[in-house]
């Protein structure tokens, strides 16, 4: 069952945690965004965008988490790509492999050894760690909260803890940050 807000908006289950969630910017930031997403999917490459573009230009007020939801059938490989993000957090780079991640344009072992690569990554004890599903207790929690969250497509964002419904661009979702 999905929990609302009294304006009828989703909430955010579980809520934003920096035990739990993959967080970048301040513990104390007045806004926070958590984006539900899957890497490869068309949409990827312009959440990817998005997401930097407000990082960049709130570094000192804005929290961001991510939470995977794989998407197989708008790519068949989100699953191992999402293992790959996991696979980088063991070794401290989750979010520079997340914005490469976010940024590939194909998916094949080239683009995915060159992607590691620029993200300062081990690239054999990656696939070492994705053999060994690392992290894949996080993507299938990160499921369950899409499905308790009332998320059923990505990318979904929710601001403040509460399902955003506006356009995808840094400009709205700075407004919708600000207003909420």
């Amino acid at each position: 069952m999905t929990t609302t807000a009294t304006d009828g908006l989703p909430v955010l289950t579980p809520p934003l945690s920096g035990s739990r969630d993959h967080v970048t910017g301040p513990e104390g930031a007045p806004a926070s965004l958590v984006a539900f997403g899957s890497y490869g999917t068309p949409m990827s490459r312009h959440l990817g965008r998005v997401l930097r573009q407000l990082h960049e230009t709130h570094l000192a007020t804005l929290r961001v988490a991510w939470r995977h939801l794989p998407d197989p059938q708008q790519h068949p490989r989100a699953v191992a790509l999402a293992l790959a993000a996991e696979a980088a957090a063991e070794q401290g780079r989750f979010w520079s492999m997340h914005r490469e991640l976010l940024g590939l344009r194909h998916d094949d072992v080239e683009d995915l050894h060159a992607a590691a690569r620029r993200a300062g990554l081990d690239f054999y004890r990656l696939l070492d760690r994705m053999r060994d599903a690392v992290g894949s207790d996080r993507i299938v929690a990160d499921g369950e909260s899409a499905a308790a969250s009332g998320v059923v497509s990505v990318p979904t964002l929710f601001v403040n803890g509460r399902r955003y419904s506006g356009e995808l661009d840094a400009a709205t979702v700075w407004a919708a940050l600000e207003s909420s």
